[in-house]
């Protein structure tokens, strides 16, 4: 959704739940955009809007301006400067539920999604999901519930240069940790980084 179709307040139905996918990073390490690349005929940004879609999100951004989306406000500071800076834009109404989900996670599961966004839902907490011996966390997907006071004061860290890693801000924001079913670790453990790692999923999905 473009910048132009951005939600107000007026417009924001009650209880509506939001997306947002982190297509933004530089993909330093591809050497080209993660967004842009396919599998079966389907870019990696129509996989992650599709998903959120199917896991029962109303409205969907995309966190890159390259894309159409909203513009980085904090470029090159990470994709919880990312998050900060979609959730800043839209000016949403406090508790709003943002689904957060980057881009190249392409075997991420709208069920998990969907799970995850009714704890968030039901517990009116921010959560994301940590392994079944709560030894590792997974930072994304995870689901943020819109805090504005916060969020002014982390946008006021980032630019004045200070560093906001994604574990920093779900501590901010009180995090709920979900623990995780040990059958969708695989696809939360699936790295896409380097046209080697790229290739090599291809190679097990693709077909």
């Amino acid at each position: 959704m473009a910048n132009d179709q951005i939600l107000n307040h007026s417009q924001l139905a009650l209880n509506a739940t939001i997306g947002i996918v982190l297509a933004g990073g530089q993909s330093s390490r591809m050497s080209t955009d993660k967004a842009s690349l396919k599998l079966k005929k389907q870019s990696m940004l129509d996989i992650s809007t599709t998903c959120l879609k199917k896991a029962g999100v109303d409205e969907v951004y995309v966190s890159s301006s390259l894309h159409g989306g909203l513009r980085d406000l904090f470029p090159n500071c990470g994709p919880a400067a990312a998050l900060v800076s979609s959730i800043k834009q839209l000016k949403l109404p406090e508790e709003t539920a943002i689904v957060a989900l980057p881009v190249d996670m392409p075997l991420v599961s709208s069920q998990l999604i969907h799970d995850l966004l009714a704890a968030s839902l039901y517990e009116k907490r921010t959560v994301h999901y940590t392994d079944h011996s709560h030894i590792s966390e997974y930072i994304f997907p995870c689901v943020c519930r819109v805090n504005n006071r916060l969020i002014s004061k982390l946008s006021s860290t980032i630019a004045s240069g200070g560093n906001l890693s994604m574990h920093a801000l779900l501590e901010a924001h009180d995090a709920l940790k979900i623990p995780l079913d040990k059958k969708f670790e695989k696809m939360m453990n699936t790295n896409i980084n380097t046209p080697q790692q790229w290739q090599a999923f291809l190679k097990t999905h693709e077909a």
